[in-house]
């Protein structure tokens, strides 16, 4: 038992991940602390423990098990243990600590836990996207068609309407997507303004575009795909056919932001920069295979995972006005560091940087 990790378990380095990513200032450092917790804001006077579900004893998980063999030592120890922490916790509440224990378990739903840190954690210290739509459904008296309705903070209505299939169920909201997704012609909005220029990295047939276009034709506003990035050719061509970008490539992303993160432009990323100009809105959807925890021969390790940080190159050399970056919620299990580091250059570069699950 004394070669069992104290600290810099793999269960702790997890939960520093989730951290960062919903950018919550901590320190790893507890000492002189009641219990010397493995996370700690001592301004913000809140601590955390990281608790291995078999040595703390997590009562009705199914990895505390109890060793056949010295039963009686081992019942003896978890109730031990168990006090000691119940000791900590009390000892850190009387200091005035709000206390947060996270079980090794709950690390399997990293979603479900970084929606408990921002809920219970202090809100200021968060900066997680704030505001929602102000948008309404409703079937018209005919119930043959949707009109959903976006009112804008200067108190004007921006409307779209639909014919709805006549199979379609659901609510108003469910039946408009149904009519959407259905329609063979684009719906007719009045649209006003500037556009929002559009870059998609690792673009694929363009989900992530479309749902950018329905949001600007959703506020009245014009959608314009300046490029597309993405390795499959012939994603690429489904991608032209229907969003019809300016500029598209299909091939290695390193080949168009070859540039070290920190370091000057390169010649091919400063026409790159030239040829683009303004950029509203950069979409990003990075190779997820090797997070995916049904991958069985490179997860966590995977090559593909380091061009996750094209994404703050492609930042740092284009300045776009907001990104969004989309990948499956494990990747705060990467081994190789490049979410952290992504992360870490956005901030540098003034980005204020927050995640949805």
């Amino acid at each position: 038992m004394a070669r069992v990790r104290q600290r810099g378990t793999a269960p702790e380095l997890a939960v520093r991940r989730l951290l960062k990513l919903v950018r919550i200032p901590f320190s790893a450092d507890g000492r002189g602390l009641p219990g010397t917790p493995d996370v700690v804001n001592r301004d913000e006077k809140w601590a955390i423990f990281v608790h291995g579900c078999f040595w703390h004893g997590h009562r009705g998980c199914a990895r505390a098990t109890t060793p056949k063999a010295n039963r009686a030592f081992w019942l003896k120890k978890f109730d031990q243990n168990r006090r000691r922490d119940r000791r900590n916790v009390a000892q850190l509440r009387k200091l005035g600590y709000r206390v947060l224990v996270v079980w090794e378990c709950q690390l399997k739903e990293p979603g479900r836990l970084g929606r408990k840190l921002t809920k219970t954690l202090p809100r200021h210290t968060t900066r997680p996207f704030s505001g929602t739509p102000r948008e309404s459904y409703r079937l018209t008296s005919k119930r043959n068609r949707v009109v959903r309705a976006i009112r804008h903070d200067d108190g004007k209505v921006t409307a779209t309407s639909l014919r709805i299939p006549a199979a379609s169920r659901g609510d108003a909201r469910a039946r408009f997507d149904q009519a959407l997704l259905r329609t063979k012609e684009r719906p007719t909005v009045r649209l006003l303004g500037e556009p929002v220029r559009v870059v998609d990295l690792f673009s694929g047939c363009g989900g992530l575009s479309l749902g950018a276009r329905e949001a600007c034709r959703a506020i009245g506003r014009p959608f314009e795909a300046v490029l597309a990035v993405d390795a499959s050719q012939a994603s690429l061509s489904v991608y032209r056919d229907n969003l019809e970008p300016a500029w598209a490539y299909a091939g290695d992303i390193r080949r168009v932001v070859d540039g070290a993160s920190g370091t000057v432009p390169t010649p091919r990323e400063e026409l790159l920069r030239d040829l683009l100009g303004r950029i509203d809105l950069m979409l990003a959807g990075p190779p997820c295979q090797g997070h995916s925890d049904l991958n069985n021969h490179t997860r966590r390790t995977d090559e593909r995972n380091k061009l996750y940080e094209r994404v703050g190159r492609f930042a740092e050399i284009v300045r776009p006005r907001n990104i969004v970056v989309e990948n499956v919620r494990t990747i705060v299990y990467g081994r190789d560091g490049s979410l952290e580091r992504t992360i870490h250059r956005l901030i540098e570069l003034g980005y204020a940087v927050g995640a949805m699950s």
